[in-house]
């Protein structure tokens, strides 16, 4: 059995504990005292996924659902840990039971960059048993101006003109913290600017970093770093260690 929905409103909360709610319908005022309900509602539909036929067909319905699909969603998430909010217009997204959990698998648009389309999908197989999510995203032509005005910290990259594409893969903890991540990201062109240093944005190409790490270690490798400016090639590797002392390294 499949569940579909097509074109609903979805709203995806982050709590300050790092709980997860999730629930349908308009984002409005008069919705808010609905979130925990259909949070619940949610949270049935993905446990009958995970353990199909946990339940007999005479007590719901839904006890032999397998598949659950969401397409073109608009969707809000709020991030109340960190204290940002997004909002999607065209998100797609699936359920599907496995014999160890469940997998999903996703595709969201992002604004158009230089003409060209920009788009985020992955896949999530998450393990009842470990209580942890392996999670595998790719991007496509993501303009990094997205995080300037979410992640105050992140305003710098206002000033860049830096689009990429790249992939990541990480493991999370059941409150969504990442264990270990591998990623890479490439950019063929474009410009960096810091008026500290000089006056006019300074061109770039050839863009390459592929690095790994792992929490549970406090260890950063750095695999390859490569970077053109002007017709100077900066090259770098090296392996780093967080510790309470700081970060140590090459």
């Amino acid at each position: 059995k499949s569940l579909i929905l097509k074109g609903p409103t979805l709203r995806v909360v982050r709590r300050a504990d790092s709980g997860i709610d999730i629930g349908f319908g308009d984002i409005t005022p008069e919705n808010e005292n609905k979130t925990g309900q259909q949070t619940d509602v949610v949270t049935r539909v993905l446990q009958y996924i995970a353990h199909p036929g946990s339940e007999s067909g005479e007590t719901s319905p839904l006890s032999g659902l397998r598949s659950f699909e969401i397409h073109n969603a608009r969707v809000l998430m709020e991030d109340h840990r960190l204290g940002i909010s997004w909002f999607l217009p065209n998100f797609d997204i699936s359920f599907l039971s496995t014999k160890t959990g469940l997998s999903a698998s996703l595709y969201f648009d992002l604004p158009d960059v230089g003409g060209q389309k920009s788009h985020i999908k992955g896949d999530v197989d998450y393990s009842w048993q470990h209580k942890n999510a392996a999670v595998a995203l790719v991007l496509n032509n993501f303009d990094t101006h997205i995080f300037a005005g979410k992640i105050p910290e992140l305003s710098i990259l206002d000033d860049q003109d830096i689009v990429l594409d790249g992939r990541v893969e990480a493991l999370l903890d059941s409150n969504l913290r990442p264990l270990q991540v591998n990623f890479g990201v490439s950019s063929e062109e474009g410009s960096l600017y810091n008026g500290n240093i000089a006056a006019e944005p300074v061109p770039y190409k050839d863009f390459i970093i592929e690095a790994s790490y792992d929490s549970t270690k406090g260890a950063l490798d750095l695999k390859q770093v490569n970077l053109t400016l002007r017709d100077a090639t900066i090259s770098a590797q090296g392996a780093f260690v967080q510790s309470d002392a700081g970060l140590s390294g090459p």
